[in-house]
């Protein structure tokens, strides 16, 4: 609480164009750090593979190598597991020779984006201040991780739909292909990237008429195989796609309970959420609960292991991060697009 109350403090007594500055000030600085860290750490020496993955993935991709197929820089049995667009994503940074160098793109093109689409720049630059403050995040650049990476994409796609399509209509009526053709698109990241989007979704999807009910799922599901076949058919012989693919390294042993359970709440939540504000407020809660929830999964199916434990993953949590600190920054302030 007196988070949000220093920050509404500050809100009231910083000029737009002050903001602006400061904005540009911390980007100069945080992409200096970044440039630093990934020219000083060592990324073989890293306990983390995110970044190895896609490296390895488009070295093996360039070689002509089933990609899915190569492990990454620890184990043996680590393979890739983003989907494939997500990786073509990473193709500029890799020919520069360091993937690390797109969350250095990211976080640029976060706040430009953000600065474009809400028109106030005081609200990006609380959004900014409480991402760089977060340990979390900073895990992410020292590790190379692409995880909030790609969670911040799909959360800037969100912000983009609803300020030029979806602010002022229940339903997708308005250019519907295009909006099934960039969720296919993010369906093809990553499996937590659909999370987002679809919560956001899926009650205007109900609310469509018959013809997008139908055509919409198609579209997204012809984007999702036009991605997915090369690899599908990589091998018509042995079929290797079925004995290595993604879905095996972004699925894990979880409790199908909680995930019954977790399916109605975001079927609850998409239905019932009216406000822009508050979809991105429960989108931020139910990303976290799912990811908590789901590591909790694992460890009742392995047992003996905790939520430290290798086999579990926390730094997952931080993809609900765009979500709950852009609710935060907003306390006590409106979209401006939203009064259009």
């Amino acid at each position: 609480m007196a988070v949000l109350i220093y920050l509404r403090y500050l809100y009231e007594r910083l000029t737009p164009s002050l903001a602006t500055k400061i904005i540009l000030g911390l980007l100069v600085i945080v992409t200096c750090i970044i440039g630093f860290v990934l020219w000083y750490v060592n990324p073989m020496q890293i306990q983390v593979d995110r970044w190895s993955a896609t490296t390895y993935f488009l070295d093996a991709l360039v070689r002509g190598e089933y990609p899915y197929g190569v492990h990454t820089h620890l184990f043996v049995n680590n393979y890739p597991s983003p989907f494939p667009l997500w990786h073509y994503l990473q193709v500029p940074f890799w020919l520069m020779g360091d993937v690390g160098i797109g969350l250095i793109c990211i976080l640029w093109l976060t706040v430009w984006g953000l600065y474009a689409l809400c028109r106030d720049s005081r609200r990006v630059l609380f959004f900014l201040l409480l991402f760089l403050v977060s340990p979390a995040y900073w895990w992410e650049v020292m590790t190379r991780s692409d995880g909030l990476s790609n969670a911040l994409l799909v959360f800037l796609i969100i912000v983009w739909l609803e300020r030029k399509f979806l602010s002022s209509t229940n339903d997708l009526s308005s250019y519907w292909w295009l909006i099934a053709l960039i969720a296919g698109g993010v369906a093809c990241t990553r499996l937590s990237a659909v999370i987002p989007i679809a919560i956001y979704m899926f009650g205007r999807y109900l609310n469509s008429d018959y013809k997008v009910k139908i055509l919409f799922p198609l579209i997204v599901i012809l984007v999702c195989f036009a991605f997915f076949a090369p690899y599908i058919f990589w091998d018509t012989d042995t079929w290797v796609f079925f004995s290595r693919n993604p879905f095996m390294s972004q699925s894990s042993p979880g409790n199908p309970i909680i995930l019954s359970f977790m399916i109605l709440i975001a079927i609850t939540l998409s239905l019932k959420l009216r406000t822009f504000e508050s979809i991105m407020c429960g989108i931020g809660i139910f990303v976290f609960a799912f990811m908590l929830l789901s590591q909790i999964g694992v460890i009742m199916t392995i047992k003996n292991i905790t939520l430290f434990d290798i086999k579990c993953d926390i730094s997952y949590l931080t993809l609900s991060f765009p979500y709950l600190i852009w609710t935060v920054s907003g306390a006590g302030t409106r979209l401006s697009f939203l009064d259009d």
